[in-house]
């Protein structure tokens, strides 16, 4: 969709005359889902789609007629035609769709939408609306940011409903609030920033797969050290083009769970650069070509250097692509971007984790190091900022810190980022009163909670991560990770857990309870040290800075 509000954005400020029409509601079986939309100018379809076939010719005449009156509108379809009919849709649902015949007094929100994605921020659009006997008497947009939306209230102006809000974009899903008071609706629409596909290598591979990937709705970004190759002339489907070192291209450039990594270099050497930089990303896909042997003693190499463990490696997409028997450059390139779409859809239909929920512990005094250590440097952000961000990146449903000492000073730092604050007077008493504090405020359909202390900004996400597939693969309600036979932190615990935990010794904490349920323990073996670490001396903090 990104590429559809920037066109949309586009045509606005060039002054086209244009409507709006989006898919808000479906019921039964239709061609396409809520938030389908298409760009209508005075002779037809100029952008997006809503399905295809006769209810989208209706819906076009339509919103041709709508802009020549300039009155919005909205219309339910029933899709249920008889298969023997010459014409018509048969696929037996109702579509509600909304044509508003003057998008351009939504043209602020739009640009706010469009300056978020461009930062790899999501959102909602909201679109309130008055109708009267199907014709539209009021219509404006709001969009609001996925930071945003924690702190945003109703108003008397635009009613928002916070609870409905955040529903829609935690689930992605679009939904159509019908208000009790006849005749207002309001449709939250989720849009999320396109999917980063960062191509190494500008050779003939590289060229034809960042055409595909702007096919696919994919932001492209190829990186190579060959400026002839590495250019808008040869390439002109990238969005960024970035052609000095390899390395520090990669280094520099912002790699989350949205982002898709090919490499495709000139040779071994360059790929396994390339490889180094982005093996300990949290990227959704990795991918390198090469043959089995050539993937195979890449493997070696690394593990024998220590740059990677064998599970890290495991995970890469090598040799490249789908099994397609292909030949040509075209060929392999529709391979690797066949790969491409079938890791997103699993990605984006993959909700575990979702009804799990973070606890990041960060109300202590902090007496041993002397000052707030939360508040500290660490990696070009502070302390507790590196621990709720790599917890914001992990595939949990949603993040709760505790706040206690320095209360101000943390909440002033955390307001730009999206988690819950939950506030522990009790904070003098111990870890466990922090510990029962933010159990007590996980949401009534979190299945889980999982401990992280706020000073442990070494702890990476691909360990949280692996927490909750474990919880999810064992059946167990206690999850604890192991390094070298010795006990860590994250600690995952089943919300079943929440009366004992609130009965436990305060002297004893959490021990109790490992104690008395030791048979329901998953001990996860990690490759990674960072579980045992954390921040409590000054000499632990120039240690870990080194």
């Amino acid at each position: 969709m990104q590429q559809f509000f920037s066109h949309l954005v586009k045509e606005l400020e060039k002054g086209v005359s244009l409507s709006l029409a989006t898919l808000v509601n479906t019921r039964g079986s239709t061609p396409q889902i809520p938030g389908a939309s298409a760009i209508i100018g005075e002779q037809g379809l100029l952008h997006g789609t809503l399905g295809g076939g006769v209810m989208e010719g209706e819906i076009l005449s339509k919103a041709i007629q709508s802009l020549k009156s300039q009155q919005s509108l909205i219309e339910e379809y029933n899709l249920d035609s008889n298969i023997a009919a010459d014409s018509g849709p048969i696929c037996g649902g109702y579509a509600t769709i909304l044509v508003d015949a003057d998008p351009e007094l939504s043209l602020d929100a739009f640009k706010a939408l469009n300056d978020c994605l461009s930062s790899n921020q999501a959102g909602a659009l909201v679109t309130y609306l008055q109708n009267d006997r199907e014709r539209i008497s009021l219509l404006k947009r709001e969009w609001i940011s996925e930071i945003d939306a924690p702190s945003c209230n109703p108003t008397d102006k635009f009613p928002i409903n916070a609870d409905r809000l955040h529903q829609t974009i935690k689930s992605k899903k679009p939904l159509l609030d019908v208000s009790e008071i006849k005749d207002h609706m309001i449709f939250y629409q989720p849009v999320f920033p396109d999917p980063q596909l960062i191509i190494v290598g500008a050779g003939h591979i590289g060229k034809a797969l960042s055409h595909l990937g702007k096919l696919l709705d994919f932001q492209v970004t190829i990186i190579d050290d060959r400026p002839d190759h590495a250019n808008h002339e040869n390439i002109p489907d990238a969005g960024t083009i970035l052609s000095n070192d390899i390395e520090s291209d990669l280094k520099n450039l912002n790699i989350t769970k949205n982002s898709y990594i090919v490499i495709v270099t000139q040779g071994h050497k360059k790929d396994g650069v390339a490889l180094n930089q982005v093996i300990h990303s949290n990227a959704a896909y990795i991918g390198m070509i090469g043959s089995k042997r050539k993937t195979r003693l890449m493997k070696e190499e690394f593990m024998a250097n220590k740059w990677a463990t064998k599970e890290e490696l495991d995970t890469i997409y090598a040799p490249i692509g789908m099994d397609i028997h292909s030949k040509t450059v075209q060929e392999i390139a529709i391979s690797i971007a066949g790969q491409l779409v079938k890791v997103r859809h699993e990605k984006n239909a993959h909700h575990r984790g979702k009804d799990i929920e973070i606890v990041i512990l960060a109300a202590g005094k902090s007496e041993r190091m002397g000052q707030q250590k939360l508040l500290m440097s660490y990696a070009g952000k502070t302390i507790l900022e590196n621990i709720v961000e790599k917890a914001l990146d992990s595939n949990a449903g949603s993040v709760k810190v505790v706040v206690g000492s320095h209360r101000n000073e943390i909440c002033d730092l955390l307001k730009d980022h999206p988690v819950q604050i939950v506030e522990n007077t009790d904070f003098d008493k111990g870890m466990l009163s922090s510990v029962q504090c933010g159990f007590n405020a996980l949401s009534s359909t979190a299945r889980a909670g999982m401990i992280l202390l706020g000073d442990q900004p070494m702890v990476q996400t691909l360990v949280i991560d692996k927490l909750i597939d474990s919880f999810e693969k064992t059946g167990r309600g206690i999850i604890i990770p192991v390094y070298n036979t010795k006990k860590g932190h994250p600690v995952l615990i089943d919300t079943k857990y929440i009366p004992q935990i609130n009965q436990l010794n305060p002297s004893v904490g959490l021990r109790q309870l490992m104690e008395e349920c030791s048979e329901d323990i998953h001990e996860l073996e990690v490759e990674t040290n960072t579980i045992l670490k954390d921040i409590d001396t000054i000499e632990d903090y120039k240690r870990e800075l080194i």
